[in-house]
């Protein structure tokens, strides 16, 4: 399953040339958001890779993973929320997802293992993704018409 979660994200990344703006700020802000993009591609395939077997090379990786994750989607979202061809709603979906991220990540510092927050921050940023990627499809839909 992460194998296939990191290459949606690396489609997803290159997808994101669709929202390039005119304000030079904001387009610099999304080729930021695709190097994060692969290298969180890269670790979360990595964390497919390297199962919970292998230990600490596993929790390692994954933390990469979690924190690119919850970089990635804080500067997309900030870097969206004045598009206007963002939907809201995703912005809205994007920020309990943020929160939930946060939570897992904190809760994992100060020693609580809690799987289910781990798999809700998982599945939340899946969503997620796929939620950019059909607001994506609608922004080549007001292109194309």
């Amino acid at each position: 399953m992460m194998l296939f979660l990191g290459f949606a994200i690396i489609i997803q990344t290159v997808d994101l040339v669709k929202w390039k703006t005119i304000n030079r700020n904001q387009d610099n802000l999304f080729l930021i958001l695709q190097y994060c993009g692969f290298l969180m591609a890269i670790a979360v395939i990595m964390v497919g890779i390297f199962s919970e077997d292998y230990g600490r090379i596993h929790y390692i990786v994954a933390a990469i993973f979690f924190l690119l994750l919850l970089i990635f989607m804080t500067i997309a979202n900030i870097v969206l929320k004045t598009h206007t061809k963002y939907i809201k709603w995703i912005w809205y979906f994007a920020n309990a997802s943020i929160l939930t991220n946060l939570i897992f990540i904190l809760t994992f510092i100060i020693g609580l293992d809690l799987h289910i927050l781990k798999w809700l921050t998982v599945f939340s940023g899946s969503i997620w993704i796929g939620l950019l990627s059909y607001n994506a499809l609608k922004l080549e839909d007001h292109v194309n018409n």
